[in-house]
């Protein structure tokens, strides 16, 4: 939508369109049931050390004309379950001057690998991590 508006070039005390207007409410109502998305954060939680087996991390980007996005999640195997877990995601507007998707794809590809250093240099600084591959 905000890429809609620059587009149209409307000014910030100009009036939105009755279409803008209607999304715009839409938007705003859905923004007040993000308060009941819950993402435990907390993956070790209760899992004692002894009884991981292993730790991945997996990450997927993609992208549209619209924008693009990577998300990093962690599969911890124990010796009786297997969970998975988003840790991180991060997402950008497109620009405006009409890049192409492969470019876009490059682009997701680039902040996945950013958000994969990132997760991973904070992941290996936990305690349970650390003493699973030590």
């Amino acid at each position: 939508m905000f890429q809609e508006i620059c587009r149209l070039e409307i000014g910030w005390d100009e009036a939105l369109s009755e279409d803008l207007t209607s999304r715009w409410k839409e938007l705003l109502e859905d923004m007040g049931r993000v308060s009941s998305i819950a993402v435990p954060r907390c993956i070790l939680d209760g899992v004692e050390v002894g009884d991981i087996k292993s730790i991945q991390m997996h990450g997927f980007a993609d992208a549209s004309k619209f924008a693009y996005g990577a998300n990093v999640y962690t599969r911890v195997t124990t010796s009786n379950t297997c969970s998975s877990h988003l840790l991180a995601s991060k997402t950008r507007v497109a620009p405006l001057t009409g890049e192409t998707i492969p470019r876009l794809e490059l682009m997701a590809a680039l902040t996945l690998a950013n958000l994969m250093t990132v997760v991973y240099e904070a992941f290996i600084c936990t305690e349970k991590v650390n003493a699973v591959f030590n």
